[in-house]
């Protein structure tokens, strides 16, 4: 049988205590390059996405957007719309606790996701209900809206990030292309955000399968496409959070999976370290999400609930993992 070795590089997350650090340039993409990405998605793009919502029906409702009960559905004015019909509360509380997690780290690559309740004798619904039923959705339920991008390609993991020994700094990258920093620079916020979730479908996936497919590397990410223009566009985040987090539980050495590509890089954007920061110094960082999505989305959060105990430790750990990380890297650009 043939083995496949992970090349995990070891170094300890915690290798340098959390303190306070005045971090050098060098640790940070120049932020004249950080302003040439244009972010697919900004919060007045979920605005006016809810705004439709309250006003517009559904006039179509197909099959497409990944799981069996998942339909495309197609308001009256042409905009489209991935549905996901999920039974389990808490992975609609995932990916919706990512995309809010994400807006707090400045991160605007995920689509606006709102959640709506299957009324099919309402506005939004009725005109497909006969659809809805046959798709097996359930009046009175649930359903995640998330906004639909067409045009979208798959998107690979960069050449730099595949190579066993290196980590990417600025002196390492800095004969590459603009459009080359400007991909890394959206790879580097990623890792950031996966680490933190412990996001299984994503970087981890790739991870997971070498050992039954050593090409994995050459392969799409899975969740993961770009835009004509070079933005990436992070979906269907619901193994974020509590699917992460019990997966380590369940299988600690997968923690090594997850932390792999965060061991990889020593150039960050400074506004996602900042919000990472700050989360990270406060008394509970899961209670400041929680809080943001009840001001930001009171209607969801009230029909999800508050979410049980169990996880918001962790939370705070990864958090300060990766500022033990942007530590570790300032003591040796130093």
């Amino acid at each position: 049988m043939k083995t496949v070795v992970f090349f995990v590089l070891i170094f300890a997350l915690d290798a340098l205590p959390l303190e306070k650090t005045s971090f050098p340039g060098e640790l940070f993409w120049n932020q004249d390059l950080v302003a040439n990405i244009k972010a697919p998605f900004a919060q007045q793009d979920r605005d006016a996405f809810a705004a439709k919502l309250q006003s517009l029906p559904v006039v179509a409702l197909k099959n497409g957007c990944g799981s069996l009960k998942n339909r495309l559905a197609t308001l009256k004015d042409g905009t489209k719309m991935c549905c996901r019909y999920r039974d389990s509360k808490t992975d609609i509380r995932s990916d919706l606790y990512a995309y809010y997690f994400a807006a707090l780290l400045g991160i605007e690559s995920l689509p606006p996701t709102i959640l709506a309740a299957v009324d099919l004798s309402g506005q939004l619904w009725s005109s497909v209900a006969i659809e809805a039923k046959s798709a097996g959705w359930v009046h009175g339920s649930n359903v995640e809206l998330a906004m639909y991008v067409d045009n979208l390609s798959n998107e690979y993991i960069p050449e730099v990030l595949k190579s066993e020994k290196v980590i990417v700094t600025q002196e390492l990258v800095k004969n590459f292309s603009t459009s080359e920093k400007l991909r890394l620079v959206q790879w580097t916020d990623m890792i950031t955000f996966d680490y933190v979730t412990g996001h299984t479908d994503r970087l981890f996936n790739t991870l997971l399968n070498l050992q039954w497919s050593p090409n994995m590397l050459q392969k799409p990410v899975h969740n993961l496409e770009v835009t004509p223009g070079g933005q990436l566009v992070l979906i269907d985040n619901e193994s974020a959070f509590w699917l992460g987090y019990a997966a380590v539980r369940m299988k600690p050495s997968y923690h090594d999976l997850q932390a792999h590509f965060l061991k990889k890089i020593c150039v960050f954007k400074s506004e996602t370290v900042n919000s990472v920061e700050k989360l990270a110094s406060s008394d509970s960082p899961w209670d400041v999400l929680e809080q943001y999505v009840k001001r930001r989305d009171p209607e969801s959060y009230v029909a999800l609930g508050p979410s049980a105990p169990g996880d918001q430790a962790e939370m705070a750990i990864r958090l300060k993992d990766v500022m033990a990380r942007v530590q570790w890297c300032t003591h040796h650009l130093n």
